[in-house]
């Protein structure tokens, strides 16, 4: 059964004001799960009791290359494995995607870290933008026959000009999770799921084929976070059918 989550970068405003407050919010709305980002707002422990109060798991977060490398590896390993959470993700800039060196410079480091957190239970993906698409697809070269899982982003991808589904297929075995982010050919990221082009139905009945475990909503907008976060959640139950 896909469980639903959300990028709690999505609600960002609120949840830097109050967290607790936040996850309640977002399990009242029927989410199963939350992505974290970047930053870590507080420490291990007390987030851990937050998402236990509110009945969440984690689904993945966000984080610096440089957290997953050198001397702050353990420390990451660490409070990752406090809260539950054993998936790890990754995106770049599209400054470190422009040269076909850096992409193999990425791409050498991000195989290194998939190779060493793997002994630890940890798996680390690679989160798409646009731009690894874009002049001469970077994101081919970078994940291409790579042991990097892909959480593939579904509005970003249709930005880049490219079909998710394409990439569903050509990494087929390499997705634990995706991003289910709207993007309208005419509005832009100014859309929410189901008034958009992202081709939903096709992608959640591979998602279910495939045993791909989880699905995590994430939009641009910037304001109305927390209905955002619900007019998503609706939109997407009722594709699921349930």
């Amino acid at each position: 059964m896909l469980k639903l989550g959300i990028q709690l970068y999505a609600v960002r405003d609120h949840f830097f004001k109050d967290m607790a407050g936040t996850l309640a919010q977002l399990k009242k709305i029927g989410y199963d799960e939350v992505e974290g980002f970047w930053i870590y707002p507080c420490r291990a422990a007390e987030l851990d009791a937050m998402l236990k109060d509110n009945g969440l798991t984690m689904c993945g977060w966000h984080t610096g290359l440089d957290h997953l490398e050198g001397d702050k590896l353990f420390a990451t390993l660490e409070y990752h494995d406090r809260i539950g959470n054993k998936i790890l993700g990754l995106n770049a800039g599209a400054d470190m995607l422009d040269t076909p060196d850096k992409v193999k410079q990425l791409r050498d480091r991000m195989i290194a870290v998939q190779e060493n957190i793997s002994k630890y239970g940890f798996t680390l993906e690679y989160h798409n933008h646009w731009w690894e698409f874009e002049g001469s697809v970077p994101y081919n070269a970078l994940m291409d026959d790579s042991p990097v899982f892909a959480q593939l982003d579904t509005g970003n991808a249709l930005k880049g000009g490219v079909n998710a589904m394409d990439y569903f297929r050509r990494h087929e075995g390499r997705h634990i999770a995706v991003h289910a982010k709207p993007y309208s050919l005419q509005k832009g990221f100014d859309c929410i799921i189901g008034q958009d082009d992202v081709p939903w139905k096709e992608i959640i009945a591979y998602c279910r084929e495939k045993g791909i475990e989880h699905v995590t909503v994430e939009y641009e907008q910037q304001t109305g976070q927390m209905e955002l976060a619900k007019s998503n959640f609706d939109a997407l139950k009722a594709l699921l059918g349930n």
